[in-house]
């Protein structure tokens, strides 16, 4: 008779997984603002970072911080543009190859699109749940004076995370109606609920 296979142990949850669950259970203490916020800074260069989910977690479990949520957030990803405007800069004549081999074709089109919208495109862009990475540094590129880009980013960011705390905060039910947003709202409930229980699990 075979020895029964003793269980395996659960595959390591990579740093951005952590960084979620963290989001999950400190999400009602006044310190993961700051944490999770700072984390956030490397968004324009780490896109697998869990933004998203830390300011739906926040907004959720600090709704009374939320003008405070927006501004950590947005000034997060404000600096973040400005770190990757200080690598364009050292790039100096590469940054175009860099672009085209970061963003491949659609650098090109960006760049046109640039041209003809400037500081508007970015604003736009801005407000979304990602950050506008490829706009930024095509707008960069493109001659627009580095704080011009920055405090566009800052704006537009700003109303997208007001915009979007708002539907969190006043009306999270509704919420889970609209396509994209209510996809992200169920998908973490249903991710807030497993950490949770794995929580008490352990606790146990």
């Amino acid at each position: 008779m075979e020895a029964p296979t003793p269980p395996q142990d659960p595959a390591p949850l990579s740093w951005s997984d952590r960084a979620a669950r963290f989001a999950v259970l400190q999400g009602a203490r006044p310190r993961a603002l700051g944490v999770l916020g700072g984390l956030s800074v490397g968004d324009f260069f780490l896109p697998a970072l869990p933004t998203q989910t830390s300011v739906l977690a926040l907004g959720l479990m600090q709704p009374h911080r939320m003008h405070w949520i927006v501004g950590v957030f947005s000034l997060a990803t404000a600096l973040g543009a400005a770190l990757l405007a200080l690598v364009l800069l050292n790039l100096g004549a590469h940054a175009h190859q860099w672009g085209l081999q970061q963003f491949g074709p659609e650098w090109t089109h960006t760049l046109q699109r640039v041209q003809e919208w400037g500081l508007w495109l970015v604003c736009v862009a801005s407000i979304s749940s990602s950050p506008a990475r490829l706009t930024v540094a095509a707008t960069l590129l493109s001659g627009v004076a580095a704080a011009y880009v920055v405090a566009v980013v800052l704006l537009g960011r700003a109303i997208y995370l007001t915009l979007f705390l708002l539907l969190v905060t006043r009306a999270p039910h509704w919420l889970e109606r609209v396509p994209l947003l209510g996809l992200a709202v169920q998908k973490f409930q249903a991710f807030k609920a497993e950490v949770l229980t794995s929580q008490q699990a352990g606790v146990k």
